[in-house]
C-alpha cells in the first residue's frame, strides 16, 4: 500500500490525519483530509511544545466536526481552555515545502492544484502573533511565515537543497 493509499484509508476511517515532520528545523504538523470530510481548508501548525501543536489541531478539528469554521484569517478564542490562535493562508509557493503528503492526498484524490491550506500561529506571552509588532523573537522565529510568498530563486535554492 502506497503513502497516499494509506492516508486515503486513514481519512475514510477517521475523517483526518496528522502528519508529524520532527525533523525540520522547527517541528511541524499539519492535516490531510480536512478538505475531503469538512470542505475546510487543511491546517499546519508549528509545534510550540512536544504534542501541544496535536491537542491545538485536534481540538480545531472537533471544533470544525461540531459545525466551527477557521477558514477566515483572524484570531479565534477558546480553542483549548486559554489562550487564542490566529491564522493565515499558506501561500502556494510554500506548499511543496511544507505539505508534501497532503499534495499528494489531493493528487491522489484527482484533486491537483486545489490544496489550501491554514497556518496556525500561537502567540508569545503577551498574546502576540510573529506577523504583529513586537512579537517575542523566540516566537517569531519558531513559526516561519508561510503566509509570504517564496521570492523564485529561493524556490530553486530550497528545490535544490531538498532534492525536488
Amino acid at each position: 500500500m502506497s503513502n497516499d493509499d494509506e492516508i486515503a484509508a486513514a481519512v475514510a476511517r477517521h475523517g483526518w490525519q496528522v502528519l508529524s515532520i520532527t525533523d525540520a528545523p522547527e517541528p511541524f504538523l499539519y492535516t490531510c483530509g480536512l478538505t475531503t470530510t469538512f470542505s475546510h481548508p487543511e491546517l499546519i501548525i508549528f509545534d510550540p511544545a512536544p504534542n501541544a501543536g496535536y491537542l491545538i489541531l485536534a481540538a480545531m478539528v472537533e471544533g470544525i466536526r461540531n459545525g466551527r469554521s477557521f477558514a477566515q484569517r483572524g484570531e479565534y478564542d477558546r480553542v483549548l481552555i486559554e489562550g487564542n490562535v490566529a491564522v493565515r493562508d499558506v501561500h502556494p509557493t510554500q506548499h511543496e515545502f511544507y505539505l508534501g503528503c497532503a499534495m499528494g492526498h489531493f493528487r491522489h484524490m484527482g484533486r491537483i492544484g486545489q490544496l489550501k491550506a491554514l497556518q496556525v500561529y500561537w502567540p508569545d506571552s503577551k498574546g502576540r502573533f510573529p506577523f504583529q509588532p513586537h512579537c517575542d523573537e523566540d516566537v517569531y522565529m519558531a513559526q516561519p511565515r508561510l503566509d509570504v510568498a517564496l521570492p523564485p530563486e529561493e524556490i530553486e535554492d530550497l528545490r535544490g537543497e531538498f532534492g525536488s
